[in-house]
């Protein structure tokens, strides 16, 4: 497996609460890189993925919705 760090990149995903977009965020999370996720999915829904996802995600999911 190829390893990089991006520890000093931040990376925007569209359409980041779907199937697809979950494994690239597991991927991109440990490789150090802030995410940025969007997505089209309602507040409660987007809270309700983050927290599912989060006992497997190496670092903490922080959710700000606007």
């Amino acid at each position: 497996m190829i390893s990089i760090d991006l520890s000093d990149r931040t990376i925007l995903i569209t359409g980041a609460l779907g199937a697809i977009a979950e494994h690239m965020v597991r991927r991109l999370t440990e490789t150090g890189a802030t995410l940025v996720l969007t997505d089209i999915k309602s507040e409660q829904k987007a809270e309700q993925t983050l927290h599912a996802w989060q006992p497997t995600l190496p670092t903490p999911v922080r959710s700000n919705a606007w």
